[in-house]
């Protein structure tokens, strides 16, 4: 059992580590490259896009596949392929069509291997966020070892001029990486009889507890793309050094860190529905800190709140539709939920921060952001409660 879930745990880790690069320093290379803040949240709003599409049709692919394994090497070594190129790419039109590329193979790694590790977590023991938690320490790791290598690190002198390049040629070996200890983890449940995609779709959105879930997600992740798309150009703005960039961006993921390993305590206590709401209010208050003009040290401590902003909510989600979901529908109802709020929450929140920042400025973008958080916390309080069980599982 023990080993079953540090199999998983590591995985969790190489399948992070690269995120962080391309979260962090992607849309700073794209600012660096000439493009404008109003096309940087397009670009955004095309991989959300494609989010729409992508995670569903892999996750049908993977309910009916015979080992959900093989998917997802595939699509694990298809993001890495898809990254790299980044590097290269001058013109708005050529990131464009990289970009949805790269969004197709990327957005379903996460929500994919979320459905296998719930399959296995009762033979694996513990409970969800003890295990997700390893995601996040791959995260900070990553951001922290670049850090001496970047702009302002004590190691920068090895990279000339301040170049963003190990970032993009880290994430393609991480996923290769991430692929060879895929083989490690033992493999999901084997598929059985199903009813046609349409028959799962309307079963699944047809229900009003989903639905109300998808609904109150699809506006805070609209709100908090402000943060995913600027953050690193804010700090920029600021003056932060790109070594200190990375060091921003941990402080946060650290907080989630010690949020999951009390996650399934603080769940019991709130029940799902307490534990999202709060999360929400967390994110939407950290981008109103934000849109102020405050030292930075004050602005370091706001990035506690995304313990709340990521660590309550998507554990939170995750939960609530695992125990929502039939058994037979999760790798869909898992990739279904990232395509509708990923993908059509984050192509709308993408680009009207985009659109915001470009007239009126970022610290904008980030209070209008912090409106529809506050209101998605509204909508979550509305959801049916569920009596969360042992491991951080609940019954929505």
């Amino acid at each position: 059992m023990r080993q079953r879930a540090l199999r998983l745990q590591v995985h969790y880790f190489l399948l992070f580590a690269p995120v962080a690069t391309a979260t962090t320093y992607l849309n700073l290379h794209f600012r660096r490259t000439g493009l404008s803040d109003s096309e940087i949240g397009t670009l955004g709003a095309v991989g959300a896009v494609v989010a729409v599409v992508s995670p569903p049709f892999w996750g049908y692919l993977a309910d009916r596949a015979p080992d959900k394994r093989t998917l997802l090497a595939f699509l694990l070594l298809a993001s890495g392929a898809a990254y790299s190129p980044f590097l290269l790419v001058r013109t708005y039109q050529g990131a464009l069509l990289l970009q949805a590329l790269f969004s197709f193979f990327m957005t379903p790694c996460v929500a994919l291997t979320d459905a296998l590790v719930l399959e296995q977590l009762p033979r694996a023991g513990g409970d969800y966020g003890r295990i997700r938690l390893w995601g996040s320490l791959g995260f900070v790791s990553t951001l922290l070892v670049f850090g001496l290598f970047l702009g302002g690190g004590p190691l920068s002198r090895h990279v000339s001029g301040g170049s963003l390049a190990p970032t993009f040629a880290a994430f393609a070996v991480a996923r290769v990486l991430s692929v060879l200890w895929l083989l490690r983890v033992p493999s999901g449940k084997a598929p059985t009889r199903r009813s046609g995609y349409r028959g799962d779709l309307r079963e699944l959105l047809g229900d009003p507890g989903f639905a109300l879930l998808l609904f109150s997600a699809f506006l805070c992740t609209a709100g908090l793309r402000a943060y995913y798309v600027f953050f690193s150009i804010y700090l920029d703005d600021l003056g932060v050094a790109d070594s200190l960039k990375g060091v921003f961006w941990s402080l946060g993921v650290l907080s989630e860190v010690l949020f999951m390993v009390f996650a399934a305590r603080v769940l019991r206590r709130m029940g799902v529905r307490g534990m999202l709401a709060l999360g929400m209010t967390g994110g939407a208050v950290r981008l109103l800190l934000f849109s102020l003009p405050l030292p930075l040290p004050i602005l370091a401590l706001a990035q506690g709140l995304h313990a709340l902003a990521f660590g309550a909510t998507h554990i939170a989600t995750v939960t609530f539709i695992s125990a929502r979901v039939p058994d037979r529908l999760r790798a869909s109802g898992q990739t279904l939920y990232a395509g509708i709020v990923g993908g059509i929450g984050g192509a709308a929140g993408s680009r009207l921060a985009g659109d915001l920042a470009e007239a009126r400025g970022i610290p904008d973008a980030f209070r209008a952001g912090a409106l529809l958080a506050l209101a998605a916390a509204l909508v979550a309080a509305r959801l049916p409660q569920g009596k969360p069980g042992a491991g951080g599982r609940g019954e929505a």
